[in-house]
């Protein structure tokens, strides 16, 4: 699910950036990879491209108490384990190795941002790339202090590029099996029967 999840979120991202934007060649304008091994290979670093990468995955504690126990029908019980909800943090950063570069990449990161202030919550409904096991995800600009900051490019390996951190709420995760389960018919407490 968070391949998918990702890659509607891609999807969107990159058709909207092609109708405000042209980078001089028909590629995708957002690449979705692991910008920690960006310079890894040895060859020239991208640039005039959004790298789109996840960065952290939490679970969402809110909505941790799900019903444990579900009924099918009025004769059966079944134990099942509670649905998993995610935050997922995603990297959106632009590589500027050169004045030209750095203007281009503050044009393609702004742009990035009205996008998620225009469609902030995908559905099924508004995302046909999304996923049909996806029901909605909901992306919030997340702004880490300069410590946070530093500590984040430290972990990539990297030095800092003009960059946007969006939390995306809500990705559910239901793929448990269902055990079947007895039911309780009376309750004994010392020796009364209820």
């Amino acid at each position: 699910m968070l391949r998918q999840a990702l890659e509607g979120i891609r999807t969107e991202l990159n058709a909207y950036l092609a109708t405000t934007i042209t980078n001089g060649d028909n590629g995708p304008i957002v690449r979705l990879m692991n910008i920690a091994g960006m310079d890894q290979n040895g060859t020239q670093a991208i640039t005039d491209t959004v790298l789109m990468s996840l960065v952290n995955i939490e679970e969402e504690t809110t909505l941790k108490n799900g019903a444990t126990y579900k009924q099918p029908d009025a004769l059966t019980t079944v134990r099942v384990n509670p649905v998993l909800y995610l935050n997922f943090f995603v990297l959106f950063a632009i590589n500027a190795t050169n004045e030209t570069n750095y203007l281009n990449a503050l044009l393609l990161l702004s742009r990035v941002i009205t996008f998620f202030q225009r469609k902030y919550v995908f559905t099924r409904d508004n995302t046909p790339a999304l996923d049909s096991g996806i029901e909605k995800l909901i992306a919030e600009l997340y702004s880490p202090n300069f410590e946070q900051l530093n500590h984040l490019w430290a972990m990539l390996g990297g030095k800092y590029m003009p960059s946007a951190l969006y939390r995306v709420r809500m990705l559910m995760i239901d793929d448990s099996q269902a055990e079947p389960s007895s039911r309780i018919e009376t309750i004994e407490i010392g020796s009364k029967r209820l």
